[in-house]
């Protein structure tokens, strides 16, 4: 028998290759006509795929940013004019720089008081084309990308767990392309290169009783009250929240085209309009259609659930997260006549009312806004599609207050943060047994609260060397959320910046560092932490506290949305907060993501232990006044080799530290405030983790 084994083995091994080499498809290197190779490959230039490229090309990482269509933005070039973002102050980085530029085209290009520097609403409301043309311009001024537009994927070069490149089909040319990278973003609003590696997902919704949230599977919720109707059940499927696209019309007779009946109109799809306008549901056109205006005269026009048919195309989407791309485009091209049948049929339809009609007349698609797409946006709005299964699961309780705190709950890895009511649209047309409501539709305004975002939802459980910072690892309730596009603008930053990192240091993006991550986003100007008093520096607060305070918000030193920057901080609370960052090793730059929460101790254990490891002479009273001389001494005896790694058993690593002086140093007196305490503390984190890598 023993002389049979080596080759049992042998068997085993290659039986074990080849299942690994079914996973892949097209990985061929006779099936592309030319490889490239790059430090980072994003893919997919969406909002979430430019904030990733620029990030990482910040860094130093050389990037291509691959894209499947001959434009860049994804919806806020097509139509998502106006931002959803829930408090502005919960996203900056990128996203911020890419509204001051927005703000910054319209006071430059019409004046500081016009009309449209006033309806631009500091840049955060803006027309497609701006959009786009800003896109361009920080992606051009980054000379560490290059993009590449008409790159559709068509399989990924995977060895065991980890990726190796990914093969494209150059549609312009009918050229197969081979890229090669360090780390591999998958940016697509599908996710479809996680999919392609073998990375398990969701479609679909998830049950009540699966994570516990009370909003889950089946949901009938009144559109005026959000009270919950009979008829829920809580019951997960794979029921998909409807698709559409966000129209740009105007009411500017100078720069207006009404839109014509597609070629396969039907008209009794529209007879829900008229059975509305009956039962007083329809009055004027903004009870069809959510008609919000945008600079110079146009609108961001979206779906109106109120007249319970609007252009929200509920069940014919529920196959396109996993359909090939030749059905996807069967199911756009759905979409799309279904929208120009909606818009004609408003406009010429005799049954319809004489004024109702005569008004929906007075709007028609922007002339100026994709002038080689007949006026029409290019991009179909998907909501939701797959969802990965990462390391953490970013659920409905995620985006609420949490038990114990005053805030959402305290990721140790927040890379970003976001603040939108988690919401859906309806999942199903209208059902004969509910006249005020579709099936799926909710809306999360008041119990939703500005939250962490943790860096392990875009870690894929198994997969290398790719991060997925647009489908995200969540729930279809969290999800709501999280989909929101300067979120995902926010995750993408994370990403890029995570991706470098890791290439530098040669090690998975699920070893990445995070507290060094943390440390790189809140020099970027990412929100790790949401205030409710200061905003950002000059607040109140000095730059380097500000960051500090953004890096510690993550550490569980804020229960409350309170910064109280200027309050000071008693003994007791500061050893709190000084055991919790020895608890999670933040003095020493460990591989992973932490998952620890920080909290602890009391104040007197968590003073106690301080003596113990020699860090304080004495534990002494928590309640009295922490002063600058003690904070000077407490950090003077901090040593970069605590390592929260080992859990409980951290006094074990103690090493010798010099005998306390016998004799008093000098005395400071003055308090030491919380802004201070977190400045002085980040101070001493980064002499112990380099900023750059060479």
């Amino acid at each position: 028998m023993s002389g049979r084994a080596p080759y049992i083995l042998f068997i085993a091994f290659t039986c074990f290759l080849f299942a690994n080499a079914q996973l892949l498809a097209a990985t061929s290197t006779a099936d592309y006509d030319e490889m490239i190779r790059t430090d980072v490959l994003v893919i997919g230039a969406t909002p979430c795929g430019i904030s990733a490229a620029i990030a990482a090309a910040r860094c130093g990482s050389k990037v291509i940013l691959a894209e499947m269509k001959d434009h860049m933005g994804g919806m806020m070039t097509n139509g998502l004019g106006r931002t959803d973002i829930g408090p502005r102050n919960t996203i900056k980085g990128i996203f911020g720089e890419f509204i001051n530029n927005v703000y910054n085209y319209y006071v430059n290009t019409y004046g500081p008081d016009s009309p449209q520097v006033k309806a631009c609403s500091n840049g955060y409301y803006f027309e497609p084309h701006v959009a786009e043309m800003i896109f361009n311009r920080m992606v051009k001024a980054e000379k560490n990308i290059k993009i590449k537009y008409h790159y559709r994927p068509e399989g990924v070069l995977r060895y065991f767990n980890r990726i190796h490149g990914v093969n494209f089909l150059d549609t312009k040319h009918n050229r197969r392309i081979q890229i090669r990278a360090g780390v591999f973003i998958d940016a697509t609003y599908e996710g479809d290169i996680a999919a392609m590696a073998g990375v398990p997902y969701r479609v679909g919704r998830e049950s009540r009783s699966e994570h516990g949230e009370s909003f889950a599977g089946v949901l009938y919720m009144d559109h005026y009250t959000r009270m919950v109707l009979p008829g829920t059940t809580g019951d997960g499927d794979r029921r998909v929240q409807a698709y559409n696209f966000r129209l740009c019309l105007t009411r500017d007779p100078n720069n207006r085209v009404l839109p014509k009946k597609p070629d396969n109109y039907n008209r009794d799809e529209y007879l829900q309009v008229i059975e509305s306008i009956k039962a007083g549901r329809i009055k004027t056109v903004h009870d069809i259609l959510n008609i919000e205006p945008i600079p110079n005269n146009k609108s961001d026009t979206n779906n109106m659930p109120k007249a319970l048919i609007s252009t929200d195309l509920p069940e014919e989407n529920y196959n396109y997260p996993e359909a090939s791309y030749e059905e996807r485009e069967r199911i756009i091209k759905r979409h799309k006549d279904y929208i120009l049948g909606l818009l004609y049929f408003l406009q010429n339809d005799p049954e319809m009312p004489e004024a109702l009609r005569a008004e929906c007349r007075e709007w028609g698609f922007a002339k100026d806004e994709y002038p080689k797409n007949d006026n029409f946006p290019r991009q179909i709005y998907v909501r939701e599609a797959r969802r990965i299964y990462g390391l953490y699961t970013f659920t409905q309780h995620d985006a609420m207050l949490a038990p114990g705190l005053e805030r959402a709950p305290i990721h140790t890895d927040a890379i970003a943060c976001g603040g939108y009511s988690m919401d859906s649209h309806a999942t199903r047309k209208k059902e004969p047994t509910h006249d005020t409501t579709m099936e799926g539709f909710f809306y999360l305004g008041p119990i939703t609260r500005p939250y962490q975002i943790p860096y392990r939802i875009m870690v894929p459980e198994q997969i290398d060397a790719l991060l997925v910072p647009g489908a995200v690892s969540a729930t279809h309730i969290g999800f709501g959320t999280l989909r929101m596009e300067p979120v995902w603008m926010a995750m993408g930053q994370a990403a890029g910046t995570a991706a470098h990192l890791a290439r530098r240091l040669q090690i998975e993006p699920r070893e990445v560092p995070v507290n060094r991550l943390q440390s790189w986003l809140v020099d970027q100007g990412q929100i790790l932490t949401t205030f409710s008093d200061i905003q950002g520096p000059g607040d109140g607060v000095s730059e380097q506290a500000w960051k500090s305070m953004q890096f510690y918000g993550t550490r569980g030193f804020f229960t409350s949305y309170e910064a109280k920057p200027k309050e000071t901080v008693t003994r007791g609370i500061a050893a709190q907060w000084l055991m919790s960052l020895i608890r999670i090793g933040d003095f020493m730059p460990s591989y992973g993501p932490t998952v620890k929460h920080s909290g602890g101790g009391s104040a007197e254990s968590s003073l106690k232990q301080l003596e113990d490891l020699k860090i304080i002479p004495a534990a002494g009273d928590p309640s009295a006044v922490l002063t600058e001389s003690e904070l000077g001494l407490w950090l003077s005896r901090i040593e970069p080799w605590i390592d929260g790694s080992i859990g409980d058993k951290w006094a074990e690593r103690v090493k010798p530290l010099a005998p306390f002086a016998e004799s008093a140093p000098a005395i400071n007196d003055v308090p030491v405030t919380r802004a201070r305490f977190c400045e002085a503390l980040f101070s001493k984190f980064r002499s112990a983790t380099p900023a750059k890598i060479p």
